[in-house]
């Protein structure tokens, strides 16, 4: 939506001068003025529950994960990508002379 607004050349130019400032355009700092000084609309509960349901489906499903026992070959894989992990990290730095991430990552065992 656009609109029009006549404003005064003193108020044009502090506009102008703020916007400059922020390193955006005169259009944009307004848009953001206009948004920021306008009341909050809060949402009914059941709008709020739609809008949660994707979020609080997926922490659900980690949660359920979370409570899943993990069988021996589970974490020994786990473990393998973590360290894994730690080792690419620490790869550049260590080229590089740079203090490691994960100086302990060198001790851990091959597969995990």
């Amino acid at each position: 939506m656009s609109f029009i607004i006549e404003l005064s050349r003193p108020v044009e130019s502090r506009l102008q001068s703020e916007a400059i400032k922020a390193g955006v355009s005169t259009t944009e700092y307004a848009a953001e003025l206009i948004a920021k000084s306008l009341p909050v609309v809060t949402l009914d509960l059941a709008e709020q529950k739609r809008l949660n349901a994707p979020s609080i489906q997926l922490l659900e499903a980690w949660l359920q994960r979370a409570r899943t026992p993990a069988t021996a070959e589970q974490i020994a894989e786990a473990e393998a990508e973590q360290a894994a992990f730690m080792r690419n990290m620490n790869a550049p730095r260590k080229e590089s002379g740079e203090r490691l991430l994960y100086p302990d990552v060198e001790t851990l065992k091959e597969g995990g």
